[in-house]
């Protein structure tokens, strides 16, 4: 079946306010956790300007930003903009920590975990950018601790081609 103009109209709107809320809650959230941490926003503040240097960012500079990068994903984790992180249905049966998961069932993956203690034994309730620079994640490999580096948990709007 064709979809009608109305239907096509209400899909879209609904794909482009989806898009614009949650960006909108990360860029807030973003911008309220660093001014309540004037000394991360400065840390920020100064990889900024030193990189930047007054031009504009592009993906290339983006490369050279891991603050930025990590202040973002703190904010993630700290405020997460949804108590979800995405939802999928079972590509087949399973057995997840000694539960049968019939094929099919949807399963979500939840934001809490980025804020349980077992994985952040210190700081889990305090803004800390520096947990995500790439020192710190390779101080987590093989650890248990490790699953927060997962690249499901690394992308808070999903993952491969359904990403946002």
């Amino acid at each position: 079946g064709e979809l009608e103009r109305s239907e096509v109209k209400e899909t879209v709107m609904s794909l482009l306010m989806a898009g614009v809320d949650t960006t909108s809650y990360v860029a807030a959230w973003l911008f309220l956790n660093l001014a309540r941490h004037p000394e991360k926003q400065s840390l920020l503040r100064e990889e900024l300007c030193r990189e930047l240097d007054g031009a504009d960012l592009d993906v290339e500079t983006l490369k050279r930003l891991p603050y930025l990068k990590a202040c973002i994903r703190e904010s993630h984790r700290y405020t997460p903009p949804s108590p979800f992180q995405m939802m999928r249905p079972t590509p087949q049966d399973m057995t997840i920590c000694g539960y049968a998961v019939p094929k099919g069932t949807i399963s979500v993956l939840s934001a809490a975990i980025m804020q349980d203690q077992a994985y952040f034994p210190e700081d889990y309730d305090k803004f800390v950018p520096e947990r995500w620079m790439p020192d710190q994640v390779a101080a987590r490999k093989d650890t248990e601790q490790a699953v927060v580096d997962h690249r499901l948990l690394s992308a808070p709007f999903s993952y491969g081609s359904r990403m946002c």
